[in-house]
C-alpha cells in the first residue's frame, strides 16, 4: 500500500481541499453554490455554506515536495496530476475554519483516491480500511481502533469504515475512516471530529455524497 496515503491521513489534522477544473477533470471543481464535483469518480459532495476547502493542487504539490515543478505551469500542473493518479489523488476537502486558526480543533472531512491496481489482495472495502489500519499503526502518533472494518454504504455504493481515536495536544480527536473501490481505486473520506456537535457536522457532508454513475 501506498504510505503516501499516511500523509494525507494525517493532513485531516492541518489542512486539504478542492478548486476549479475541467469537467471531466481528475480535479475536484466548484460547479456552482457550494456543491463540488468530480467528474472521472462521478462524485457530488456539498460543503457547508461557512466552511472553508483549500486548493487540490497546493496539496498534490506538497504531496510531491522535492520534485522541481513550477506550480505556475499548466504542463507541469497536468503532470503532476497524472503522476497523483498513479499513486493517491486528492479529490476534496471541507474544513470548519480555515487551517491554522488559532485555538481550533477543525472538523473536517476530507477524500482521497488511491490507486490499487498493483495491490490485488485489496478487492473490498474493508480491504483497504484494513490497509490503512496497519499503516497508520507504523506512524508514530498513538491511534486506538473501536473493533474492525464495518460494512456501509456512501451514496447508495457498497463501503466499509472503522473508527479511530487519539490524543493531540490538549485534544481528543476521533476520525472515521471510510473507503469504497471502483475502476481501481480506493477512494476513502475521513471524518474528523471532536465531539457530538462537530460529529453531526461531518456526518452532513457524508449524507451528501451522491454519485452520477
Amino acid at each position: 500500500m501506498n504510505k503516501s496515503i499516511l500523509v494525507i491521513i494525517l493532513a485531516a489534522l492541518v489542512s486539504f481541499g478542492c478548486t476549479e477544473s475541467d469537467s471531466d477533470s481528475p480535479i475536484t471543481i466548484n460547479t456552482s453554490g457550494n456543491t463540488y464535483v468530480n467528474g472521472f469518480f462521478g462524485l457530488e459532495v456539498e460543503k457547508p455554506a461557512d466552511w472553508y476547502a483549500q486548493s487540490a493542487e497546493e496539496t498534490i504539490l506538497l504531496q510531491q515536495q522535492g520534485n522541481k515543478v513550477l506550480s505556475g505551469d499548466d504542463k507541469n500542473m497536468q503532470k503532476l496530476i497524472e503522476a497523483a493518479m498513479e499513486s493517491s489523488l486528492p479529490l476534496f476537502g471541507f474544513f470548519e475554519y480555515p487551517p491554522g486558526t488559532p485555538g481550533k480543533m477543525n472538523p473536517n472531512v476530507l477524500s482521497v483516491a488511491e490507486n490499487i491496481k498493483l495491490y490485488p489482495g485489496i478487492k473490498e472495502p474493508c480491504d483497504y480500511v484494513e490497509a490503512v489500519k496497519q499503516v497508520l499503526q507504523q506512524g508514530q502518533l498513538k491511534y486506538e481502533f473501536d473493533g474492525e472494518c464495518q460494512s456501509s454504504t456512501i451514496g447508495g455504493k457498497p463501503a466499509g469504515y472503522m473508527d479511530a481515536s487519539l490524543h493531540v495536544g490538549t485534544f481528543d480527536i476521533a476520525q472515521r475512516y471510510h473507503a469504497m473501490i471502483t475502476d481501481g481505486y480506493a477512494i476513502s473520506f475521513i471524518q474528523t471530529y471532536t465531539d457530538e456537535a462537530s460529529r453531526s457536522k461531518v456526518d452532513k457532508v457524508m449524507d451528501s455524497i451522491q454519485f452520477t454513475r
